[in-house]
C-alpha cells in the first residue's frame, strides 16, 4: 500500500493581506468605541437634564434661574428693542448701582433712543465708577455729538486715544469730527439775534445762524430759541 503525502487544503494568506485584514478590523473598531463614548455623553446630558428638572419641580414648581436684569437688557438692545432694553438696564443699574457695565450698556440704549442727556449722564456714571475706559470715553463723545456739543466730543475721542492711541472707532471718529467743523466753520458769523456773539450754528427751520445761549438741540437738530419753541407746540 502508498501512503502518498496529504497535501493540506487550507492556505495561509500572504502576510500582507493578514496586516490589511488586521487594519481594517481595528478602525472599525475604534470608530464602534468612539460612536459608542459619544452615544453614552449623550445619555449622560439626558439624565442631567432630567434630574435638574425634576429638582427645581420638586422645589414646588419653582423656574429654571432667570437671566440677570443686565443680561436681559443686552439681548434686547441686540434685537433692537431698545424701549425693552432701556426698561432691563435701568433695572440693572438701580439694582447694581457699582457696576459700570450697566450703565454703559444704558447709554447706549438711551443714545439710540435719541435721549442725548440721559445718554451723557449713564456715560458719565460708568466713568465715575471706572474712569479711563477708552470704549466709554468714545461712547460719551458720540452722545456729546449727537448733542450739538462737538468741543466736548472732540475732548473725549482724544482721551480714549490717549488711552488707547490704537482704539480706530475713536480715531475715525476725530477726523470725521474735525472735517465736518471744517465744513461747519462760523467763527467769522454772528448769532442773529446777539449779534455780539459768535454763532455756533445755523439753525435747521429758518436757517438763521445761532450763538451758544440762542441754540437748541432738538431731536439732534440745531435750532435757535423761536423755531424751537414753535416746533415744541
Amino acid at each position: 500500500m502508498r501512503f502518498g503525502k496529504r497535501e493540506c487544503c487550507y492556505q495561509v494568506p500572504p502576510i500582507s493581506l493578514h496586516m490589511r485584514w488586521s487594519q481594517e478590523t481595528a478602525l472599525v473598531i475604534d470608530t464602534l468605541t468612539k460612536t459608542l463614548y459619544i452615544r453614552i455623553n449623550q445619555l449622560l446630558i439626558l439624565w442631567y437634564r432630567d434630574k435638574l428638572l425634576g429638582y427645581y419641580c420638586q422645589q414646588g414648581g419653582a423656574a429654571m434661574p432667570a437671566q440677570s436684569p443686565l443680561q436681559l437688557g443686552i439681548e434686547c438692545l441686540k434685537a433692537g428693542k431698545i424701549d425693552e432694553a432701556i426698561e432691563h438696564l435701568e433695572r440693572a443699574t438701580a439694582e447694581s448701582p457699582q457696576d459700570p457695565q450697566g450703565f454703559n450698556y444704558l447709554g447706549v440704549a438711551y443714545s439710540l433712543k435719541q435721549q442725548y442727556n440721559r445718554a451723557v449722564g449713564a456715560f458719565q456714571a460708568a466713568l465715575r465708577l471706572r474712569p479711563n475706559v477708552p470704549s466709554v470715553h468714545y461712547n460719551l463723545g458720540l452722545a456729546y455729538q449727537a448733542d450739538g456739543l462737538p468741543d466736548m466730543a472732540r475732548e473725549q475721542f482724544e482721551h480714549a486715544l490717549k488711552i488707547d492711541p490704537a482704539y480706530k472707532k475713536a480715531e475715525d471718529a476725530l477726523a470725521a469730527l474735525n472735517s465736518q467743523l471744517k465744513k461747519d466753520d462760523y467763527s467769522e458769523m454772528a448769532c442773529a439775534r446777539h449779534t455780539d456773539e459768535p454763532a455756533v450754528g445755523i439753525c435747521t427751520f429758518c436757517h438763521l445762524p445761532v450763538c451758544s445761549e440762542c441754540r437748541r438741540i432738538l431731536d439732534g437738530h440745531v435750532y435757535c430759541v423761536s423755531c424751537a419753541e414753535k416746533i415744541g407746540r
